[in-house]
């Protein structure tokens, strides 16, 4: 039987996926499919689950053709607490182990992905039991059937392995993650290098506050001073560009980027400092993750001095999925 070994990371905004060689990245939106849809798309990726405890019904469109056909009230809910292990969920994340896998694959995947930290005591198990096991389903016009050995971790976790020099550390280490729709805080710990990281889950929690919200501050300056609204897509690369072609003139829009940046980075400083007090002073390093790292690294540095962002920060928490999962062959 044939084997691969495939790390998701399902996301509120996006998901990743790594298998060591390929690393992509599809956008969290998924939903039902309906037929009317196919008078849309010539070839439609439709995902329609035949046999899982993972998924227990239904068929989903996911990605790029979710996000252009599915109207934002009809789609799965990633935000709410109950997304992980979700049966929306469930369908990306076999939707997501199909892009680094044959069409019509059949054997062996050892799979890695994460839950959030503030959820991973009371949801962990369960979501590892229904990972666990064989799931037949289609995608299009090829058929699946993969039997999954899961390994579930928080995110915080995975997020720390990605990064060797962390990794080998010993000490109290806290990790923030700002990414499309949320933020998410985390501390791990551990007293000696004989011992693994543990999660001190009272100092973990997120805010529904991201990248996202970024957009659209700089979405109502820009309606605010020039009139008229942009695509988020077009918003997003003038975030980090600092510049936007408004009417054929390519503008600075260093000054709202600022605004944006230091607006949500305030909110995410404030809920932090709730968590971590006194600047976090027990915390030996805090590495910045995540896909809003680099546009927010500035100013939560200013607030806790030891912080720093990750290398890769965009991919911190994939790269630590499957490194755990290379970790247990090596062993």
């Amino acid at each position: 039987m044939s084997e691969l070994k495939v790390a998701v990371d399902v996301g509120s905004g996006m998901t990743k996926i790594a298998d060591g060689e390929l690393r992509l990245m599809v956008p969290s939106v998924v939903g039902a499919f309906s037929e009317n849809y196919r008078g849309f798309l010539a070839n439609p990726e439709v995902l329609e689950v035949r046999a899982s405890r993972l998924v227990r019904n239904g068929r989903y469109i996911f990605g790029k053709q979710a996000e252009a056909l599915i109207p934002p009230d009809q789609r799965a809910a990633t935000l709410s607490s109950d997304w992980p292990g979700s049966d929306a969920w469930g369908a990306l994340l076999l939707a997501a182990v199909t892009r680094v896998c044959p069409d019509g694959f059949v054997g062996q995947v050892d799979l890695a992905t994460g839950v959030p930290q503030a959820l991973y005591s009371t949801r962990r198990d369960d979501i590892a039991a229904r990972i666990d096991g064989v799931h037949e389903f289609q995608l299009g016009s090829a058929r699946y059937e993969i039997h999954v050995r899961p390994q579930v971790l928080p995110q915080a976790a995975a997020a720390i392995l990605a990064d060797d020099g962390l990794a080998r550390l010993v000490g109290a280490h806290g990790v923030i993650d700002p990414g499309t729709f949320t933020t998410g805080m985390a501390v791990v710990c551990r007293r000696s290098e004989q011992e693994e990281f543990a999660v001190q889950y009272w100092r973990c929690g997120g805010i529904e506050v991201g990248v996202s919200r970024m957009v659209g501050i700089l979405s109502e300056e820009i309606s605010r001073r020039f009139g008229g609204q942009m695509e988020p897509g077009i918003l997003h690369t003038a975030l980090r560009e600092r510049r936007l072609s408004i009417r054929g003139e390519v503008l600075d829009i260093s000054e709202m980027v600022d605004y944006a940046t230091s607006t949500v980075a305030a909110q995410i400083v404030e809920s932090v400092s709730k968590l971590w007090p006194n600047g976090a002073m027990d915390l030996d390093s805090i590495s910045i993750v995540g896909g809003g790292a680099a546009l927010l690294a500035h100013p939560i540095q200013q607030a806790f001095k030891q912080a720093s962002v990750a290398p890769e920060a965009q991919w911190s928490v994939v790269n630590g999925l499957h490194r755990y999962l290379a970790s247990l062959q090596a062993a």
